[in-house]
């Protein structure tokens, strides 16, 4: 049965964490999740009880402009820089910072992309000499269009593989119409996190992020075959292996417990 550490994104308790910070994470521990990935805005206050419950910060969700030093986002504080980003990873023993989203008032041509990918590179070269990679987590805009005039296939020949690696999301790969495990497959090396979540039956092919709720689903409650993905992961190298559900038809903490228990009824060999 797949036996790998399992983490959740801390994203998909949003909607009960903060009113009892203390109670949901000690259900985290519970369940059997040994590692959380953070959001940069709430971390330090949730990092006693990360402490408490012995769940380890294995990578942060830090806004894409504090890397790429874009147009900063609404929340952000004015001086809150890569240093300080890296400040704070080192802090929690943090080993990745992820570039969560390009928003879509953001998204340019593949020039843009390739000056994204070679700011992000800048900022990984940076962030490496104090043992922290960079990673980028995709959603499903990156796949439109013709293979190799795609802004993923700018990233995949752009990011320099010393510096930035990826996140993937199979979800959004899934939804974009690709099969994960050809995704993880061309990427091998190059995937040390990914976010497992499963997909409705009759999900449409899309490339724009406003699917409808119901469209997420917990692991193995939905379309995708979990076995050959888990261990095209592990082949791949994959280190850290995170639940994430944007959104969750049930509460979020009967959510996570369902994709555990889920996975670790999953035989992967």
């Amino acid at each position: 049965m797949f036996d790998k550490p399992l983490g959740v994104q801390l994203y998909t308790l949003r909607f009960v964490i903060n009113n009892d910070t203390d109670n949901v994470l000690k259900t985290v521990a519970d369940i059997g999740y040994k590692e959380v990935e953070v959001l940069r805005s709430n971390m330090w206050a949730q990092k006693p009880f990360y402490d408490k419950y012995g769940l380890k910060p294995v990578s942060g969700h830090f806004e894409t402009p504090i890397l790429t030093k874009g147009p900063a986002w609404p929340g952000v504080p004015a001086d809150y820089t890569l240093d300080k980003a890296i400040e704070d990873c080192n802090k929690f023993g943090m080993k990745y910072m992820v570039a969560p989203y390009v928003r879509p008032n953001e998204r340019g041509d593949l020039d843009y992309f390739r000056k994204f990918a070679d700011d992000l590179n800048k900022a990984g070269e940076q962030t490496a000499k104090a043992g922290i990679t960079v990673c980028y987590h995709n959603h499903a805009f990156e796949f439109k269009g013709d293979p190799g005039q795609r802004v993923w296939d700018v990233m995949v020949e752009r990011f320099d593989k010393k510096y930035v690696q990826f996140e993937l999301d199979i979800f959004w790969v899934s939804v974009a119409g690709l099969v994960p495990i050809e995704v993880i497959q061309q990427l091998s090396g190059r995937v040390p996190l990914v976010h497992l979540k499963d997909k409705a039956w009759g999900t449409p092919q899309q490339f724009v992020e406003s699917v409808k709720p119901e469209a997420f689903k917990e692991v193995g409650a939905g379309t995708l075959d979990w076995a050959p993905i888990l261990r095209a992961c592990a082949k791949s190298g994959v280190k850290h292996y995170l639940v994430e559900q944007d959104q969750t038809q049930r509460d979020p903490l009967a959510s996570i417990r369902l994709s555990y228990e889920n996975l670790r009824n999953t035989k992967v060999s």
